[in-house]
């Protein structure tokens, strides 16, 4: 009788249709677009979020994943766990692969070569085209691959769900971090090497090493921008230049406007004249508030185009704005 109910039950439309419903195959990017598409779902798993934390992450359902949804897509396929059928797959592969292997091992013996430095591994990449050069081609298409040393630079821009997705990735906890906490970005990121490297490794299990010697800026360059971060509150390293530049650094306070575009439109189309080449090398910045960005182009522009021959001058403003000199 039990065995006849449950084939009842199995052949019922209705049945099948109610347990699918409750055991449906969850994929990582279906659940994140459901917890950011139903704001009351992530509160339930999330209760320390305000009103203000759900509204600024909501998106409407099957919004594109971001960047930042990377690491969190990761931490929900760890979750998850494989997809069985992704499993079944990779086992009928490694299987043939064993399979391989053996032929290519009795293969080496059969010609006499089973001691040789070839081995069966290595006979067998080599017949199926998975040579040294495909490792990196490999690891990349790999999840779950993992890595005996990792190299992070601008390391301070990484949230801590960026960093659990890179420890996964190195159990033996082997970095060499690169990083500057006084240019962090990243809301999230890391602003005190400390309160991050402890979580990740442990008190005491990690060493830093700071930069004391900057070869890029002159002395100049250098101390300004150090008497900036700390003005700043921001935490710097002690900095040496090796060199010194006079007149490297220069100062202009101006009265309004009209002096400020006169200064900076000749302070732009000086180092133009000594900087910027023909062949495409050279570049010149000019960090402004957004709301001077076209008055301070336009001013510049216009002294340009009074100090360049007009070819020169039409090759400039042709550029694209992402690659402009």
């Amino acid at each position: 009788e039990l065995n006849r109910a449950m084939s009842l039950l199995r052949m019922n439309e209705q049945v099948r249709k109610t347990l699918n419903l409750c055991w449906l195959p969850m994929t990582a990017p279906w659940l994140i677009d459901q917890l950011f598409a139903h704001p009351e779902r992530l509160k339930s798993l999330a209760g320390w979020m305000t009103d203000d934390d759900l509204a600024t992450l909501a998106r409407p359902k099957g919004s594109p994943l971001t960047r930042s949804d990377i690491p969190l897509l990761d931490e929900a396929m760890d979750l998850l766990g494989p997809d069985p059928k992704t499993v079944a797959k990779q086992s009928a592969a490694n299987a043939r692969r064993a399979a391989e292997e053996q032929y290519a091992k009795d293969t080496l013996a059969a010609t006499g070569l089973g001691q040789g430095i070839v081995s069966s591994q290595m006979l067998l990449d080599q017949m199926n085209g998975d040579d040294g050069e495909l490792t990196a081609q490999r690891a990349a298409a790999d999840r779950e691959w993992t890595y005996g040393h990792i190299v992070v630079d601008e390391a301070q821009e990484l949230t801590a769900m960026d960093w659990r997705m890179l420890i996964r990735r190195c159990p033996s906890r082997s970095f060499t971090i690169v990083g500057d906490v006084a240019q962090t970005s990243a809301l999230a990121g890391t602003r005190r090497w400390d309160k991050t490297m402890n979580r990740l490794f442990g008190e005491g299990h990690w060493d830093l090493n700071e930069l004391t010697i900057n070869y890029r800026n002159p002395q100049e360059v250098s101390d300004l921008a150090s008497r900036f971060a700390q003005n700043e509150g921001l935490y710097i390293s002690t900095v040496n230049a090796v060199r010194a530049l006079p007149d490297s650094v220069s100062r202009h306070v101006v009265d309004d406007m009209k002096a400020l575009l006169t200064v900076t439109s000749n302070q732009a189309a000086q180092l133009a004249n000594h900087f910027v080449s023909a062949d495409g090398t050279g570049r010149i910045a000019i960090i402004c508030p957004d709301d001077l960005i076209k008055p301070v182009r336009e001013a510049v522009r216009h002294r340009l185009s009074s100090l360049m021959a007009p070819s020169e001058y039409q090759r400039l403003i042709d550029q694209p704005e992402w690659d402009e000199q």
